[in-house]
């Protein structure tokens, strides 16, 4: 049977609550599951007053891509959803093209999303799709976290994704569709059984898809209590500094179970360490075990260094990506810091992380707001290079404080790239952040502003 609007207002009740006239995007690629969310998230949208956009991903990697695109928007737009086109340009990876290909897909949404103060983006992922997941997760002997599959609400730094359908079977989407008299598009990849998930969506029967999804489920359920202890934990034994570091107690952290523990390190690891999720593996169980004997350790791109009292944590500075390139303006570096970029730079200068040797050299030329982070965390900051020669140092501002050299009167000055060595804005805007605000944040759709997650401020909506 079809869905019908009550049935998906009730998947979407689980998911919200949302705005009084509701503003919200869906992926769309053209296959029978995104249509029919599509669908459906238009009938949902307009009994409220909303608005709907469809975003459609072009990957550029088949020839006949941007025309299925193009057959996709028009169909859309056919029934009165406004949709976009966003193409993922520049170089392609030699290898690992799926992977990539996914992570820009996440991205360019993420980003159209941001740039139209939509705060809801909804993925078509179904029951045979959670089946999957965690029939390859059990594959991979996850444990309870891996086998709860795709949760229903994802919390980004600008959005929420959201998943109404992993209730439904596929063939009562495509009835969805079918009934509205529309044709989906099918990509060829999903029938090459070499793919190791369209082996298993070839294998797999309702039978089995239900018994999986139950599965997904109850482990979701203890998924969840899990992040209702950590929201707690995060509460009492974390104090994060605005600079980009936090400090963790030590005694309260050794108080509490290794699963725990480990957890709460994947998730410092995926705010101080640049990560978009929160880093897992055995890494994180050595970490754990390094510090309850009081060594500093690394893990998941993070240092842990012990103190009496506290444990430092921040990023590893051998793990950032050797360097970047420029982008006059704002650009996010390391997944960490916002950075504002000078005009007029040429292309001999690149963005890098300031090391030890960088430090030592930056103390030397007075820039004194250095003296006043851990040496690790100052190690990890990132800073403007011309070859090997250091020419700015981006230092992260803190309240009331503005970051520059010592013009011999107790005050700090701003420098000028033209300096001998300067100090140039940055912000820490992690990737994912510990904890974000209540969703959501409910205005009227035609409100001039909306709520930026995170600078925790509200901007003008574009």
């Amino acid at each position: 049977m079809p869905v019908d609007a009550a049935e998906f207002a009730g998947a979407m009740a689980a998911l919200g609550p949302f705005e009084a006239r509701p503003g919200l995007a869906v992926a769309v690629s053209g296959g029978r599951d995104s249509l029919a969310l599509a669908l459906l998230a238009q009938q949902w949208v307009a009994a409220r007053g909303g608005v709907l956009t469809a975003l459609i991903v072009d990957h550029g990697l088949r020839p006949e891509s941007a025309g299925e695109a193009d057959h996709v928007a028009a169909l859309l737009c056919g029934r009165g959803i406004a949709a976009d086109i966003l193409p993922w340009t520049g170089p392609r990876p030699a290898t690992g093209v799926s992977a990539a290909a996914r992570a820009a897909r996440y991205r360019l949404l993420e980003e159209r999303c941001h740039a139209l103060g939509i705060l809801h983006l909804l993925l078509a992922h179904q029951r045979g799709d959670q089946a999957e997941t965690v029939l390859l997760r059990l594959a991979d002997a996850s444990g309870p976290e891996g086998l709860a599959g795709m949760a229903g609400i994802v919390e980004r730094p600008h959005l929420r994704l959201l998943r109404p359908l992993l209730g439904i079977e596929r063939e009562r989407l495509a009835a969805t569709v079918l009934q509205a008299g529309l044709r989906w598009v099918d990509d060829p990849s999903n029938a090459r059984p070499d793919y190791s998930r369209i082996a298993i969506r070839q294998s797999l029967e309702a039978r089995g898809r239900q018994m999986l999804a139950d599965i997904a489920a109850g482990h979701g359920a203890v998924r969840r209590a899990l992040e209702a202890r950590l929201a707690s934990l995060l509460v009492e034994l974390i104090s994060v500094d605005p600079r980009g570091f936090a400090w963790l107690d030590r005694v309260g952290f050794a108080a509490i179970p290794e699963a725990l523990a480990r957890r709460l390190l994947g998730r410092l690891c995926a705010t101080f360490g640049g990560r978009v999720y929160p880093a897992r593996g055995s890494g994180l169980a050595r970490a754990v075990d390094e510090l309850a004997r009081g060594r500093s350790t690394v893990a998941g791109g993070c240092r842990f260094v012990v103190g009496r009292n506290r444990i430092l944590v921040c990023r590893e500075a051998g793990a950032v990506a050797p360097q970047s390139g420029l982008a006059e303006g704002h650009m996010l570096w390391d997944r960490r810091y916002r950075l504002t970029v000078p005009a007029g730079l040429d292309a001999a200068h690149a963005i890098a992380v300031l090391g030890a040797a960088g430090r030592r050299k930056a103390l030397q030329n007075e820039i004194v707001a250095l003296r006043d982070l851990p040496v690790a965390v100052a190690e990890a900051l990132p800073a403007l290079w011309r070859g090997s020669t250091l020419a700015a140092v981006f230092l992260p501002q803190s309240a009331g404080k503005v970051a520059g050299r010592d013009d011999g009167r107790g005050a700090a000055r701003p420098a000028t790239v033209t300096s001998c060595l300067s100090c140039l804005e940055a912000a820490f805007a992690p990737a994912l952040a510990l904890a974000g605000p209540a969703w959501p944040l409910v205005l009227p759709l035609d409100a001039p502003m909306y709520l930026d997650r995170q600078t925790f401020s509200l901007r003008g909506r574009s």
